[in-house]
């Protein structure tokens, strides 16, 4: 069952958050899950496959933390969550995260939707079970991008962002419930979804070793052409974007993901 979790921060102390903050949050939620597990915490960083995590720190204004900052934290796998949940509760420094040279106390966790609209959960069987929808409007919160043919594609294809979610779900989700034809999901949504609208702009995220570009904004898709059954899954997935993220480095902040309500 995959968790979105809003991990609520306030500054210890005056340090400004590292340009690299994605990949420092990175480092500290494997420091945190090492607390607990540190063998789960090896095997998860050593796994070159997909990870089945997103993390995402959120500053209302990057020069002033103590405005309001968290580090939105999604769970893919349901088993990674009581060793999160005691990285974080059991340890004497379990409620201080360290993001370079910035230190900050966890105020709160908030699980829910109702306590923070970043947050939530859903069952893969709920989310295959949801109304297929005509038309999808997609918001890349965080910038985004795709690796094809060993080139950098800052555009949402349709075949590159369901390839993308489908990916990502055959990892995680149990075998029972995993999608098959995984390539004749892709080419659907090459030839049956259509961008009818967009609102996006490149802009750039800081890593210890580059500036990575990608786009963020909003993009409209129609799903008419396809048959219900088709519409039903490629709108299963792209409920699923929320949780998984979507493209490259979504355990860095790169690719964070909501589905809009959608025109129809």
């Amino acid at each position: 069952m995959p968790h979105a979790l809003m991990l609520m921060m306030q500054p210890m102390d005056d340090a400004l958050p590292p340009q690299d903050v994605g990949e420092c949050a990175h480092a500290a939620f494997f420091a945190l899950l090492a607390q607990a597990d540190a063998g789960l915490a090896e095997r998860l960083h050593t796994n070159a496959e997909r990870k089945p995590f997103t993390l995402c720190p959120l500053f209302r204004d990057r020069n002033r933390p103590s405005e309001g900052c968290a580090l939105r934290l999604t769970l893919l796998d349901e088993a990674l969550l009581p060793a999160m949940l005691a990285g974080l509760l059991t340890s004497q420094a379990s409620n201080v995260i360290r993001l370079g040279g910035a230190c900050y106390r966890i105020t709160s966790i908030q699980t829910t939707g109702q306590a923070h609209p970043l947050a939530g959960t859903a069952s893969y069987r709920e989310l295959l079970d949801a109304p297929g929808r005509e038309a999808l409007r997609l918001r890349f919160s965080t910038p985004t991008v795709f690796r094809s043919q060993r080139r950098d594609v800052l555009w949402p294809e349709p075949r590159l962002l369901w390839q993308s979610w489908v990916r990502a779900w055959n990892a995680c989700a149990p075998a029972e419930l995993a999608l098959p034809n995984e390539a004749q999901l892709v080419a659907l949504a090459e030839s049956g979804v259509q961008v009818v609208g967009y609102r996006l702009e490149t802009q750039r995220i800081a890593f210890a070793r580059e500036w990575q570009p990608g786009f963020i904004g909003v993009c409209e898709f129609d799903l008419r052409d396809l048959a219900p059954t088709d519409r039903a899954h490629l709108t299963a997935l792209a409920e699923f974007s929320f949780f998984s993220g979507t493209g490259r480095k979504t355990g860095m902040g790169m690719g964070q993901t909501q589905l809009d309500s959608a025109r129809t």
